[in-house]
């Protein structure tokens, strides 16, 4: 039941051109995303446990965006 916040955004040069986050199960099962939820193409993600356990965290471009600087 512990609510996580998280935000990734670009940054650097070169920047990465479009943050994604993922919340990945133990299986690999997708449990949340977020695209451009912080602003312009940022990413922010609240994500709450639905039990205690192992869960990943995927940082990432969309797309074809996939490599540059993030924070």
């Amino acid at each position: 039941g512990e609510t996580y916040r998280f935000t990734l955004n670009s940054s650097g040069d070169p920047a990465l051109g479009d943050p994604l986050l993922r919340v990945l199960d133990s299986a690999g099962e997708e449990l949340a995303v977020d695209d451009d939820g912080g602003g312009n193409l940022n990413s922010y993600l609240e994500f709450t446990a639905p039990s205690t356990g192992n869960y990943f965290l995927e940082a990432r471009g969309f797309g074809d965006e996939a490599t540059g600087g993030y924070t």
